[in-house]
């Protein structure tokens, strides 16, 4: 049974963030990107003056207008900003108030100047030079084109190398959330998270490990239900929570049997089948306007606050879940930390960077003000 959660029933007067406590309660790795943000031109009116594509869609009908021949594109930078889980994920968090540890790729001698705001908010262990992508946003969308080589080497050897098993341990010490990503651009990911269970989170196990695996589609299918057996097997010992996006979703589903059907709560009765089939404790999928989540308790159902024209798109996805791990954190029922999650996307949405916690309250009261009917 779905049980569909309404924004009035929330009582979130009684949500309070309480930061300090939490410092280094979360965990995140292992990544670090350089984003550079474009804005394609539609028309070039004069030397001054264009107006531009806003539509993913109309940019891949472009393109695929032009197979066979050539097409030139004109575009615009739009901002230079960190990229990547743990950059997106942890500056949200540390604008929420939890100061997070971060193991990723900041910089070799030093940090990088893309990576400053975020070290001002979370604690950074840096394993080597960032990685690079090219970002075209839409409103309807974002294409991320990323070279991510260095990346694809990090593996439990390289961990092991740079820190030493005791200073991983004493990273990942006071974790209560340990989230490791991305799964699509780790291919050693199954060894490296196995080997840090085993290793170091048997010390002091954290409450959750949270995933989220990112551009499913450059893996393959084998691989994928491969990790999702690696999952299931550790959830046994340390509760795993796996978020999905709409995309993502489409591909885990059909790999445990299920489909993904543009019916909400189909796709939520769908949830709680691909829970118990990975055998995780939690999953949880977002869309633009609605997410879902699936545990043993039951599933939950709430809509989202869709924003027709974003400020900003990049990033929503890992804003989510940096708002469900903070609620993680707090120990908030599932409908409360749908809610949270939800409402620090869409402040990011419209105006372009995360919330802190006045913020995130009161978007979570504008969005009840509008929803909870």
């Amino acid at each position: 049974m779905v049980q569909v959660c309404s924004w009035s029933n929330l009582d979130l007067d009684h949500l309070r963030l309480a930061g300090q406590e939490y410092k280094n309660a979360i965990v995140l790795g292992i990544d670090g990107i350089v984003d550079n943000v474009w804005t394609v031109v539609k028309q070039r009116i004069d030397r001054h003056n264009t107006t531009t594509l806003n539509s993913m869609r109309e940019f891949g009908e472009r393109i695929c207008e032009r197979s066979g021949s050539a097409l030139g594109v004109e575009i615009l930078p739009r901002r230079r900003n960190a990229g990547g889980l743990t950059s997106n994920t942890g500056l949200a968090i540390g604008r929420l108030g939890v100061r997070a540890c971060l193991i990723g790729t900041y910089g070799t001698d030093e940090i990088h100047p893309v990576f400053r705001e975020l070290a001002a908010y979370c604690d950074l262990f840096s394993i080597g030079a960032p990685a690079t992508c090219q970002l075209f946003e839409f409103l309807d969308g974002k294409l991320m084109m990323a070279h991510v080589q260095d990346l694809l080497d990090i593996d439990w050897d390289m961990l092991v190398r740079v820190f030493g098993i005791a200073k991983l341990r004493e990273i990942f010490g006071k974790a209560k959330v340990v989230s490791i990503g991305y799964w699509s651009n780790m291919p050693s990911f199954d060894e490296l998270i196995q080997a840090l269970c085993d290793e170091v989170l048997s010390v002091n196990p954290p409450e959750y490990l949270f995933f989220d695996f990112a551009d499913i589609a450059k893996r393959s299918s084998d691989e994928l239900e491969a990790t999702l057996k690696v999952l299931g097997r550790i959830s046994n010992s340390i509760p795993v929570v796996l978020s999905l996006n709409d995309a993502e979703a489409k591909h885990v589903y059909a790999c445990c049997g299920e489909s993904f059907s543009n019916d909400s709560e189909a796709v939520a009765e769908s949830a709680q089948t691909v829970r118990e089939y990975v055998g995780i404790a939690e999953i949880v999928v977002h869309t633009p306007k609605y997410a879902v989540a699936a545990n043993a308790e039951g599933t939950y159902l709430l809509a989202q606050d869709f924003c027709k024209e974003p400020v900003r798109t990049v990033g929503a996805g890992d804003t989510f879940n940096a708002g469900y791990m903070v609620a993680l954190l707090h120990h908030w029922s599932v409908e409360r930390r749908l809610a949270v999650a939800n409402a620090a996307t869409s402040f990011l949405v419209r105006n372009g960077y995360p919330p802190n916690p006045d913020e995130l309250m009161g978007e979570l009261h504008r969005i009840t003000a509008e929803l909870g009917v």
